[in-house]
């Protein structure tokens, strides 16, 4: 087993936090019952902010929010009085103080530095961010075979959609209850939000939104990766459909965009990245027909029912260094697509047919969802409540 210097160095820290944070946790009396959410991004949104604000508006109960962004701590501290800063004693303590932490990320128990989490101390609820698709945690080779079982983070509760993803997570991470219970931020595709249509009043159009999933390494996530690539006719097809096709990636990946809104015949590409939607799950009730290569957005998008058009270009590539976690050709219901011939044909095809593998969305939709119309907050509350 080929582990390097510095997982040794990262292990033999990880042995001395665990013995530290041991000593804390004996000491502090806790709070066992007021939950603590623990927002590691640079916002607080998706599943962390759904789940939040059910507790708090619709349950009325007090919540803390821990924040390690200081720019978004800032903020927030604007908005809230129960908002504290990850880098400060005071947010320390509130930490160790509570017994309930609610987290959607990390799945390297550094990855919380200097903070530690561990069931033994805490009960540690994961809400995740997503179906997961592509390998993660343990089911990486490469990772498993050169980490220390330490340095992997671990769960008191993982929530999850359906059986079929539970044993996923069980092959990814280790979880002492995985808990089917749906994904608080699915409950958001309940109802479409009308105020986005009077901040973008396109989205009362056709509406096509292109989402590419984030590569960790390799290149970047390509939008039209086509040899035949024509944006203009692209456009024009857009123009006779009345349609509008938004683009959503990493802001690395759209700067090309500035280039393309600058020139004035192409007015039906847009953009849709995290500053204009922070929460994709507030548009997806507004969209018509979803666009992606291997992001787990699909998986979402399938409770909605609508058209579905992959563009899997670098599928080889992806499978060799990241790999799937189930077979991708076969749980992946649309039209799959390797030209902008093909993709205008696909895009023609949703717009106007989109009964169009349905039966095929409805089969794939019942393995990964077992409940469908929301209620996952009201349930992964339920479960938390029952904690002593």
């Amino acid at each position: 087993m080929m582990r390097t210097f510095a997982n040794i160095l990262r292990y033999l820290l990880l042995k001395n936090l665990h013995m530290m944070y041991g000593i804390f946790h004996m000491l502090m009396p806790k709070d066992k019952e007021t939950l603590l959410f623990f927002c590691t991004g640079k916002a607080f949104t998706d599943n962390l902010r759904v789940f939040y604000d059910f507790v708090v508006i619709a349950k009325e109960e007090k919540a803390v929010v821990l924040v390690r962004d200081q720019f978004l701590y800032k903020s927030l501290k604007e908005e809230f009085s129960n908002v504290y800063s990850a880098n400060s004693l005071t947010g320390l303590f509130q930490f160790l103080r509570h017994q309930k932490i609610i987290i959607d990320n990390g799945d390297a128990r550094l990855f919380f530095f200097p903070y530690y989490l561990h069931p033994k101390f805490q009960s540690i609820v994961n809400l995740w961010h997503g179906i997961p698709l592509k390998k993660l945690g343990k089911a990486i080779d490469k990772r498993r075979n050169e980490s220390f079982d330490i340095q992997f983070q671990s769960y008191s509760y993982f929530t999850v959609c359906s059986v079929f993803e539970k044993e996923l997570i069980d092959t990814c991470y280790s979880v002492e209850h995985i808990l089917v219970t749906g994904t608080p931020r699915n409950d958001l595709l309940a109802y479409a939000n009308s105020s986005l249509l009077e901040q973008f009043p396109y989205l009362g159009k056709k509406t096509i939104l292109y989402a590419p999933t984030w590569r960790e390494q390799g290149k970047e996530s390509m939008f039209f990766p086509f040899t035949d690539k024509d944006l203009v006719k692209l456009n024009q097809f857009l123009v006779e459909q009345d349609a509008y096709l938004l683009l959503r990636g990493h802001r690395e990946e759209m700067k090309f965009l500035s280039e393309i809104n600058s020139q004035s015949n192409i007015s039906r590409i847009l953009p849709a990245h995290q500053d204009l939607f922070p929460d994709v799950h507030d548009l997806l009730p507004h969209v018509d027909v979803l666009i992606t290569d291997y992001s787990s957005i699909y998986l979402d998008f399938l409770l909605l029912d609508k058209p579905l058009i992959f563009i899997p270009y670098d599928i080889d590539e992806y499978r060799e260094y990241r790999g799937f976690l189930f077979e991708y050709e076969k749980y992946s219901p649309g039209t799959k697509v390797f030209s902008q011939h093909d993709f205008i044909d696909a895009l023609k095809l949703s717009l106007e047919n989109p009964e169009h593998d349905a039966l095929q969305r409805m089969k794939i939709c019942a393995i990964f969802h077992q409940f469908k119309n929301g209620g996952a907050c009201q349930r992964i509350y339920d479960h938390l409540k029952s904690i002593n």
